[in-house]
């Protein structure tokens, strides 16, 4: 940064470093070494602290260069481990608005939706994955499930079966198959 302090790739990978940190840092309080004594409380604070510098450095990023998407990625990504959801929105339809084409930032959207119980725009972003990318099974399956949460078996049913016809040795495709033919729900 002393050298050059304009360039967005500095501030990204200083991004990605404290990510990386505060990702490391929660798969301890996930899964806790045997035998060793953890301060929970200071891991979380240390978490929220990198996760805090991780969104300041991609912000910097950003503003240095306003579609960089990797650093727009990133910086959903710090805000989806914050639980901001809102936000993490807000930068993948960014991130979307410059790749209007990319069915999987339009599939990564509709989970952020979903999730965010917008599921009226969950849908439209699946079905337009699909429409970018008619092969994009895991956007297929997502769509299966909320036709099938919204009553439409029907339509579940179509979906499951073109990802059948994708993936026809995949077990799990084969039982949701079946469910559904049966008229069974999850």
């Amino acid at each position: 940064l002393a050298r050059n302090p304009h360039d967005p790739q500095t501030y990204l990978r200083l991004g990605n470093l404290y990510l990386a940190i505060a990702e490391n840092m929660q798969r301890v309080i996930s899964n806790p070494p045997k035998n060793q004594q953890i301060d929970f409380s200071t891991l979380r604070t240390q978490i929220s602290d990198n996760l805090d510098l991780a969104e300041e450095n991609f912000q910097k990023a950003v503003s240095l260069y306003n579609n960089f998407g990797q650093a727009l990625y990133n910086l959903a990504a710090v805000y989806d481990r914050k639980g901001e959801l809102n936000e993490a929105i807000k930068q993948f339809e960014k991130l979307q608005g410059n790749n209007p084409n990319d069915p999987s930032i339009v599939f990564q959207l509709g989970l952020l939706y979903y999730r965010n119980n917008q599921k009226n725009n969950a849908l439209a972003a699946w079905e337009k994955a699909v429409f970018l990318f008619p092969n994009y099974s895991n956007a297929r399956w997502y769509l299966s499930l909320i036709f099938e949460e919204r009553g439409d078996l029907k339509s579940a049913l179509e979906q499951v079966k073109e990802i059948e016809r994708l993936n026809p040795d995949n077990e799990l495709v084969k039982q949701r198959l079946a469910r559904l033919e049966a008229g069974q729900r999850v």
